[in-house]
């Protein structure tokens, strides 16, 4: 694997978290109708199912941006 690669994939990577993020915060604020929590804090207060609905958004959205990304890359970047 060659550098210029693992920089692409270090970039997608950072991309999709940030798109989680974003992401489980739309869901959360209008699905849940609360604030997204920011701190340790305020995630150890809710309750299981809010921290579980949570982490499931983030993870499928994390994997599905990254999964698409790197396919689109590959195709420019020439990794088939």
């Amino acid at each position: 694997m060659n550098i210029g690669w693992k920089l692409i994939s270090m970039g997608i990577t950072a991309a999709a978290g940030a798109v989680a993020n974003a992401t489980a915060g739309q869901v959360w604020e209008k699905g849940l109708g609360k604030t997204k929590p920011t701190s340790d804090e305020e995630m150890e207060s809710l309750p299981l199912k809010e921290i579980i609905l949570f982490t499931a958004v983030t993870a499928i959205v994390h994997a599905t941006v990254t999964t698409v990304m790197r396919r689109k890359a590959a195709e420019r970047y020439g990794k088939n």
